[in-house]
């Protein structure tokens, strides 16, 4: 009789572990309430600041305060973390524009964030100085190359809009720009965060370059969803503890019997 038991016992925890983890979504953020969401934090990297507003249905930065002049890039960050995901499909809306002047040096990227605090994804539009039309970047771990561009040819010359799309399946990771596949590799860390920068890189004179300028840049939608990762469903907790009863049960029965 223990053996039946011990059998049903085994076969309840082996259901408890076929069952399948919850889809959830994250974030779902269009940007349409007059102000940023509290579930953002703000911080700032060789910046004094930045000017933005929350409007219709974009966050617009217009500014990017730079404390050092000529130093490195002056980058607003804003990150918001959650449950940790495995599959995952993250989605990002972007647009920008600098007023047809070349002069204009600038960059909105989104970054997923693992476990173990790696920003181990990224992708969005990037023009890192005034010879450059701008174009696409992105980086993912495990690619063998941390870094894709295709400046001058992209047509994001000085205003535009982007589509990006990261998701997981397994550990197979894909990036997509307006739907069109453009990077792919492998990175099995749980997804526990996500991070949008806007940035500026200003020069002075010595450098012998025309000043550098600051258009706009905006996000118009970030929306990540995924199947959550949990130490212990309720549903598979509940079957664990019929599980313990049922061998407990077995046990008493075989003393009884002895």
């Amino acid at each position: 009789m223990i053996r039946v038991f011990i059998t049903a016992f085994v076969a309840l925890l082996g259901l408890a572990t076929a069952l399948p983890a919850a889809a959830v979504v994250t974030v779902d953020d269009h940007f349409d309430d007059g102000v940023l969401d509290p579930a953002w934090s703000v911080s700032f990297i060789n910046a004094t600041g930045w000017t933005s507003t929350e409007a219709g249905s974009n966050l617009t930065v217009t500014g990017v305060g730079d404390a050092s002049d000529d130093l490195d890039w002056a980058i607003t960050r804003l990150s918001r973390s959650f449950a940790a995901l495995g599959d995952f499909q993250a989605e990002f809306d972007m647009s920008w524009t600098s007023a047809a002047d070349d002069s204009a040096v600038m960059y909105v990227q989104a970054y997923l964030v693992d476990n173990a605090g790696a920003r181990f994804a990224m992708a969005g539009y990037h023009d890192p100085w005034s010879i450059y039309s701008g174009g696409r970047i992105a980086s993912l771990a495990g690619t063998g190359s941390s870094f894709e561009g295709n400046y001058g040819t992209s047509g994001l010359n000085h205003s535009g809009s982007l589509s990006i799309d990261i998701s997981r399946t397994g550990t197979a990771v894909d990036v997509l720009w307006d739907g069109v596949p453009e990077l792919s590799g492998n990175h099995g860390a749980p997804l526990v965060g996500v991070q949008i920068e806007f940035a500026s890189y200003r020069f002075d004179g010595h450098r012998n370059w025309e000043p550098s300028t600051f258009g706009t840049e905006s996000v118009d939608r970030v929306h990540i969803e995924g199947t959550a990762l949990s130490v212990a469903e309720p549903a598979s907790l509940a079957l664990f503890g019929l599980g313990l009863v049922v061998l407990g049960s077995a046990r008493r029965r075989s003393r009884a019997v002895i």
